[in-house]
């Protein structure tokens, strides 16, 4: 039971610091929604990415890489781009048969660099995401430093009351 206690402290400090770290920096912590792009990425995959900075987005570099974009609905789509000219790019779910709409470069707004291989871990953040914010994406990190918060008052409550 120890050993499961300090694990989980482990993970509370572990997660407010990557909080921190992700909130004051230009990298991101991202989930998929979907199976466009599998295999590469499956749903409730988390992504680490960078934000993407217009001017270093040349069109060899561009091709082939995983990028974050915002449609013309406002909607974030993860796919690869396939093909770049000038600032024009088409992107495409790896899984999908279709190229998506063609889009501009100051759409991408972030480049994938990994995705972290923790089971579970991104379908709990997705949970979150959608069911206490309504999928309001400004909110992300406000939830998952709440939900860091509360499991640390659940453990120090829990190690409370077995000392009385």
């Amino acid at each position: 039971m120890r050993i499961l206690r300090g694990f989980f402290w482990i993970v509370i400090i572990v997660g407010i610091v990557a909080i921190l770290f992700f909130s004051f920096s230009s990298y991101r912590i991202g989930f998929v929604v979907g199976n466009s792009m599998f295999p590469s990425l499956k749903d409730g995959d988390v992504l680490i990415m960078k934000k993407a900075e217009i001017e270093n987005l040349f069109e060899p570099d561009l091709i082939g890489q995983i990028v974050l974009y915002k449609d013309k609905e406002g909607i974030f789509v993860v796919h690869r781009v396939v093909k770049a000219k000038g600032a024009k790019v088409v992107t495409k779910g790896d899984a999908n048969p279709a190229p998506d709409p063609r889009i501009t470069v100051s759409q991408i707004k972030y480049v994938y660099l990994a995705k972290i291989p923790v089971a579970g871990l991104g379908k709990l953040f997705k949970f979150l995401h959608g069911k206490m914010n309504g999928g309001n994406e400004s909110m992300d990190r406000v939830i998952m430093l709440v939900f860091l918060v509360v499991l640390a008052v659940l453990l120090l409550a829990g190690r409370l009351l077995k000392r009385n």
